[in-house]
């Protein structure tokens, strides 16, 4: 089967080009099913940012809209980007929901995967 040509070749490929940003700890004497996560990629070509919206402000955000994102490693630089992906179910945290907002960036050589940092969207 192609599974055990996998598994004898040790060769995983992935549908398209990437950087491995996690590899999830191994789990021994368990069987991996077709949809256990292995390892997360991250685009080689875009980067994004997942900030987190309070339920009173997600409300007034939709795709496209701009944000200015700042870094905490990169201080004193801004970078632009904009609204790619709002989460349409959120999280309880604290007593108040809050919800993923995917902001792709527009040109950010220097930022990395797993930087920490903040944006502000403008809304009206």
């Amino acid at each position: 089967t192609q599974a055990e040509s996998v598994l004898d070749s040790g060769e995983i490929t992935a549908p398209e080009s990437g950087i491995i940003d996690v590899v999830y700890p191994s789990i021994t004497n368990v069987p991996l099913g077709k949809d256990t996560a292995i390892l997360s990629l991250s685009s080689d070509e875009t980067l994004d940012m997942v900030i987190t919206v309070d339920e009173m402000d997600v409300v007034k955000l939709e795709a496209g809209q701009y944000a200015t994102v700042t870094v905490n490693a990169l201080a004193g630089q801004t970078f632009s980007g904009s609204i790619k992906k709002i989460a349409f179910v959120g999280r309880a945290t604290g007593g108040v929901t809050m919800y993923d907002v995917t902001i792709q960036m527009d040109n950010a050589p220097e930022m990395r995967v797993g930087m920490s940092g903040s944006a502000s969207i403008a809304v009206e």
